[in-house]
């Protein structure tokens, strides 16, 4: 869960979502072709907030995807992977 801090445009990663969470993290989303969301917006894990795309600087459609821990960058495979595991 997090509140929308920015949904903005780069060069780079093309249309974007920087979401704020509790605990000094954020997560951006990059290349979306179309976002859902709104800033100030509070958005609940598991909620659609875009949908991928080809916008910025890139050769073929996929999503951006990456974590900040208090403005340092890193792997999104860890907060990912609970998502494959079934509870018991």
């Amino acid at each position: 869960d997090g509140v929308v801090s920015k949904v903005e445009y780069n060069r780079l990663i093309g249309n974007y979502i920087l979401i704020t969470h509790p605990g000094d993290v954020q997560s951006l989303y990059g290349h979306l072709s179309i976002i859902a969301v709104l800033p100030d917006e509070q958005v609940m894990a598991g909620q659609a907030i875009g949908i991928t795309g080809i916008s910025g600087s890139v050769t073929g459609e996929h999503l951006h995807f990456s974590i900040k821990y208090q403005g340092r960058e890193l792997s999104p495979l860890a907060f990912l992977t609970g998502l494959f595991v079934k509870p018991p």
